[in-house]
């Protein structure tokens, strides 16, 4: 990016931001296409989550990867919001 000028870089940043949109849109689409496929077929599709209740069922999943990965690294990943 160093070689580029302030010209270059501003178009390149620009792409950069489109292609961003662009790639979360077809993301979203592709997500809500396979879960209505799904649906179709028969699977049952939770949508909203108990989020406490689920951190909760997973205890001792993290317990155990805690002993597995370190504890700081599973509590930097259940920090992430």
């Amino acid at each position: 990016m160093d070689k580029l000028s302030a010209a270059d870089k501003k178009v390149f940043y620009a792409a950069a931001k489109s292609a961003t949109i662009a790639q979360r849109k077809k993301v979203n689409e592709d997500e809500n296409n396979g879960i209505a496929q799904l649906e179709k077929e028969g699977m049952t599709v939770v949508r909203k989550v108990d989020g406490q209740a689920f951190r909760n069922s997973l205890r001792e999943t993290y317990a155990n990867y805690s002993k597995e990965f370190g504890a700081d690294n599973i509590r930097k990943i259940q920090d992430v919001k």
